[in-house]
């Protein structure tokens, strides 16, 4: 099955290969949450593959990613391989790699696996690739070994800016292609968002921060500590029940205990709801998210899991109950919930704080 592009997805492409036309081999593509990056990596993989000699290699940062990544790419009618835990496949025309799994040594039998060099390398989450990262370094790598050929390195992001020093645009320099949120829903193509913040007795002045994700950001232990409150949870989930209505519900917590005290105070007002986070087995969660997607359970509270690459466009409602200081994750949390559905006229956002709301 070969994928169907939007229009503006072919100008997507059609721009990419302008620029490159003009010498310019490292851009990036800034489209939201939910407008088919996957789609647009995969056929310009495609197309790639039928103009030149070489393979193509994309670099994720998450094992799940990976996975749909490649699914996508497999509908494009293209041969696959996985290079992550549990799974070595180094020969394929393209191949699908979390950029941990890439250590030097790694990187080297990738580079050699093949007579054919990589010559086309798409990033996904390309805000990630920053000076000093691992990206930086197999970047590197790959034009080395490449030689005289150059080599088309594309990102692809819906969250640009980060709030630290540090920038993709020092890897990636060039933006091909741009389409906003508000662009996006005006043509139709996402579900326009209706914010709703709740007013909480936070001060998080004093919260401690850290940059264990990279940019700085409230420290999870800290945060979480300051959230747990009962007269907190109480408000909030006293003020989300009565908003949402049957809507299809994603809460993000500020840590696993977070996401199950949340769970519980929701099931307590009489919603089915449930906890998820990194700790649940991967057959656990397919079970919930299948229940989910039914209408057994209403309300799923995840902690940093459905973050990134979880597609449900049936979600009405987010439940933002995590403050952060980083525009990034705000709005990926954001995309959960503005992809289009059937009899889904827009997605509400109950905020705690409604920080970002203001740049959309």
């Amino acid at each position: 099955m070969v994928i169907h592009l939007r229009p503006y997805q072919r100008l997507a492409l059609y721009h990419l290969r302008r620029s490159m036309e003009a010498g310019a081999w490292r851009q990036y593509l800034d489209l939201p949450t939910g407008t088919g990056k996957s789609t647009l990596a995969a056929a310009f993989a495609a197309q790639r593959l039928g103009q030149t000699p070489g393979r193509v290699l994309a670099l994720v940062h998450r094992q799940d990613l990976a996975l749909q990544l490649a699914e996508t790419f497999r509908q494009e009618e293209l041969e696959v391989g996985l290079l992550m835990e549990g799974s070595h496949t180094l020969h394929t025309p393209v191949v699908v790699a979390t950029v941990q799994s890439l250590m030097p040594e790694a990187t080297q039998a990738l580079l050699t696996a093949d007579a054919m060099p990589i010559l086309t390398v798409l990033i996904d989450e390309a805000h990630h690739a920053v000076p000093g990262s691992a990206y930086e370094r197999v970047l590197a790598a790959i034009e080395q070994a490449a030689g005289a050929q150059p080599v088309a390195v594309i990102g692809l992001t819906a969250t640009l800016y980060r709030n630290d020093e540090r920038s993709m645009l020092s890897l990636l320099p060039v933006c091909a292609f741009a389409r906003t949120i508000p662009e996006m829903v005006q043509e139709g193509y996402l579900a326009p968002l209706t914010w709703k913040p709740v007013q909480l007795d936070l001060d998080l002045a004093q919260v401690a921060t850290s940059r264990e994700t990279g940019e700085r950001d409230y420290a999870e232990t800290a945060l979480a500590a300051h959230l747990l409150r009962e007269a907190i949870t109480a408000r909030l989930v006293g003020h989300a029940a009565s908003l949402i209505g049957q809507r299809p519900t994603l809460v993000f917590a500020a840590s696993v205990q977070h996401a199950a005290h949340l769970s519980s105070a929701f099931r307590a007002r009489g919603l089915a709801a449930a906890p998820v986070s990194g700790r649940t087995s991967r057959k656990q969660r397919d079970e919930l998210f299948a229940r989910w997607k039914d209408g057994a359970i209403q309300v799923v509270c995840n902690c940093a899991l459905l973050t990134e690459g979880y597609d449900f466009p049936g979600i009405a409602a987010l439940v933002i109950a995590r403050p952060t200081l980083s525009p990034a994750l705000y709005m990926q949390m954001l995309g959960r919930g503005m992809r289009r559905a059937e009899g889904k006229t827009d997605c509400l956002v109950i905020d705690v704080l409604g920080k970002w709301c203001c740049r959309m």
